[in-house]
C-alpha cells in the first residue's frame, strides 16, 4: 500500500511516485493518495472542544418539574381507577412530607398510586365497589415514619408510606378487607353455622368479597355444590340441599378442592399414581364460570348442574346453615384371619378426633362394631381392649404383626394394606353400607 508523505525520499522523490516491494512477505505495495493530515494545534482544539461537550454536566430538573410530573403521573392512576370503578376520586401527594433526597431516590408517584391501584382491583366485587364509590372522594399520600393508611368521615382516604417499604398494594387491600362493613351498606348475617363458612358473618368487606366469589351449583332440586375460593386449593367444597351444607374433607397431596375423595365408585381409567395418589378414587367437579357450566363426575358418570346466578347464589347462601365433614371418620387399620373374618379400624378424620377410634370385625358385608376401648396408640401401633381384658386387638403398624386375642387363645392376622383396598371398605365390608359421606357422589 503506498501513501503520499508532505516529506520526500533522501533522493528528491515524493514518497508517492516512489513503488515499494516488501520481498519479504512477498506483497506489493502499490501508492495511493491520501488527504495531507491536519495541524497538530488543530487536532488539539477539536479534541478539547469535544471533550469539553461531552463532560458538560446535563440540565437537572427542579424540584417544581418533578413535582409536575410525578403529580401527571398519580392523575393517570386515579384516572384508571375512576375509569374501572364509576368514580370520580382525586389524588394528591403533600410535597412537604418529602425531601429532597427522597424525591431523588424514590418513585413518589408509583408509591402513592398503590392503594389506587388496589381499589381497582377490589371493584371487582360488586360489594365493595359500591362501598368505594360511597365512601371514598379524595385521597392523599405523604411519607411518614410508618406505612398507614385511614378513611375519614368527609371521604379522605390518608396513605402515610415509608421510604423502601414493599407490597403496599396488598397492604391497601387488606385494609379494605378487614374494615368493617358499616350498617349503611349491609347486615350481618343472622343465621349461626355450626362450622363458620369462608365468609363468616359478613362482618367486613373481604367476607363479603369471599361470598360474592363463591359459586353455587345445582341440579334444580335438592342437589347443592359450593365452590368457595381457597388461596391454598383454589377451592373449598360443600355439598348440601340447599338449606344445610356439609364441607366435603379437601383432597390429599396437591390436588385443588374440586376433587374429592369418594371410593365408592371409581374411575378404571384414571392414573393409578398421580403423585402418589390413585386417582381412580377420586370424583370432581369441573367449574367454568365463562362458559357457565358445572359437572360433576363421579367415577364414570358425569352429571350437569346449572350454575345459579350471583345473586340467587348470594341469597341462598346466606339463609343456609353451614358443618363439618359429614362423614367423620377415615380407614386406619385392615386386617383378616385366614377364615377369612375381617377386623377394621377407623378414627376420626379432623385434628379434633384423630384419636377416636372404632373396631368392627365380622365376615364380610357384616362387620359389626365392637364394644372394645382403645387403650393404646403410637408408632408401634394400637392395642383395644374390653374394659375386663377378656378380648383385646393388637394391630401392629399398618396391620403388620396383628392378632386377635380371646382370653389365652391368640389368632394371628394377616394386614390387608388399606390405600389398595378402598373399594372393598367402602362397598363390601358393610362398615359404611348405610352411611352418606357427605360428597356429591352421594345423590349424582
Amino acid at each position: 500500500m503506498g501513501i503520499r508523505w508532505s516529506r520526500p525520499t533522501p533522493d528528491g522523490r515524493p514518497f508517492g511516485q516512489t513503488r515499494c516491494r516488501r520481498e519479504r512477505f512477498g506483497v506489493n505495495l502499490r501508492p495511493t493518495t491520501v488527504k495531507p493530515i491536519l495541524p497538530v494545534s488543530l487536532l488539539l482544539a477539536a479534541l478539547l472542544v469535544s471533550v469539553s461537550a461531552r463532560s458538560a454536566p446535563e440540565a437537572v430538573p427542579t424540584r417544581a418539574a418533578r413535582h409536575a410530573a410525578h403529580d401527571v403521573e398519580l392523575a393517570n392512576a386515579a384516572k384508571s381507577l375512576n375509569t374501572a370503578c364509576g368514580t370520580t376520586i382525586t389524588a394528591s401527594i403533600v410535597w412537604s412530607s418529602i425531601s429532597d433526597e427522597q424525591l431523588g431516590a424514590y418513585s413518589i408517584s408509583s408509591y402513592c398510586a398503590n392503594p389506587l391501584s388496589a381499589m381497582q382491583r377490589l371493584c371487582e366485587s360488586p360489594g365493595l365497589r359500591v362501598a368505594i364509590q360511597t365512601m371514598v372522594k379524595q385521597m392523599s399520600c405523604q411519607f411518614g415514619a410508618e406505612l398507614k393508611l385511614d378513611l375519614d368521615s368527609k371521604g379522605t382516604l390518608s396513605f402515610s408510606t415509608a421510604a423502601g417499604s414493599s407490597n403496599l398494594e396488598e397492604f391497601a387491600k387488606a385494609y379494605w378487607e378487614g374494615m368493617a362493613i358499616p350498617p349503611s351498606l349491609g347486615t350481618p348475617l343472622s343465621v349461626k353455622s355450626p362450622e363458620p363458612p369462608p365468609w363468616g358473618q359478613l362482618n367486613t368487606f373481604g367476607e363479603q368479597a369471599q361470598l360474592e366469589a363463591t359459586n353455587v351449583c345445582s341440579d334444580g332440586k335438592a342437589a347443592f355444590v359450593v365452590l368457595a375460593p381457597d388461596r391454598q386449593i383454589l377451592y373449598r367444597m360443600y355439598y348440601g340441599d340447599g338449606k344445610k351444607f356439609a364441607r366435603v374433607p379437601p383432597p390429599a397431596g396437591r390436588l385443588s378442592g374440586s376433587s374429592f375423595f369418594d371410593p365408592r365408585v371409581s374411575n378404571p381409567n384414571a392414573n393409578p399414581n398421580f403423585r402418589g395418589l390413585d386417582m381412580r378414587t377420586y370424583s370432581s367437579v369441573e367449574l367454568d364460570t365463562k362458559k357457565k357450566t358445572c359437572v360433576v363426575q363421579c367415577g364414570t358418570r358425569r352429571a350437569d348442574l346449572k350454575l345459579l346466578e350471583p345473586k340467587a347464589a348470594r341469597d341462598l347462601l346466606s339463609a343456609a346453615v353451614f358443618g363439618p365433614p359429614l362423614h367423620g371418620y377415615k380407614p386406619h387399620v385392615l386386617t383378616r384371619d385366614d377364615r377369612g373374618f375381617y377386623y377394621y379400624v377407623d378414627r376420626g378424620n379432623t385434628p379434633l378426633t384423630e384419636k377416636k377410634f372404632r373396631l368392627f370385625a365380622g365376615l364380610r358385608g357384616k362387620l359389626k362394631l365392637q364394644p372394645l376401648t382403645n387403650i393404646v396408640s403410637d408408632s408401634q401401633g394400637d392395642i383395644f381392649s374390653t374394659k375386663s381384658g377378656s378380648l383385646r386387638f393388637i394391630a401392629g403398624p399398618g396391620g403388620a404383626q396383628s392378632s386377635w386375642v380371646q382370653g389365652k387363645k391368640v389368632t394371628p392376622l394377616t394386614a390387608i394394606p388399606v390405600a389398595d383396598n378402598f373399594g372393598l371398605i367402602y362397598n363390601d365390608l358393610g362398615v359404611y353400607a348405610s352411611e352418606r359421606l357427605g360428597t356429591p357422589c352421594d345423590d349424582l
